[in-house]
């Protein structure tokens, strides 16, 4: 958990290295939403994957995020930055708010 935190931290830089299927995809894309949620300006953002599936995947995992955020109630979308950011705050007992596919 202590490197997933460091990962997603704005005021480092980071690289992701891991074996298919691991979850560099969603790593990513959770940094560069992070990113983004810090103020950073989306031209000051590069990831560099080796695929364009993967580059394809990435920016639809992104936009079905930020879409996500713009549509969903408050509720949901605390759910969402908690679960991303902070998964341990999240508490039990809060209400059943839907979550992006790739979250859930």
């Amino acid at each position: 958990m202590e490197n997933y935190l460091e990962a997603l931290n704005p005021q480092r830089s980071a690289v992701v290295e891991a074996c298919a299927g691991s979850g560099k995809t969603w790593m990513l894309v959770s940094r560069i939403l992070r990113l983004l949620l810090d103020g950073v300006p989306p031209a000051e953002i590069l990831a560099i994957t080796f695929t364009r599936l993967a580059a394809r995947e990435m920016e639809e995992r992104l936009l079905e995020w930020l879409t996500f955020l713009a549509v969903q109630s408050d509720e949901a979308v605390l759910k969402f930055l908690v679960f991303l950011l902070e998964p341990q705050l999240l508490p039990e007992s809060m209400p059943d708010q839907p979550l992006p596919y790739h979250l859930s």
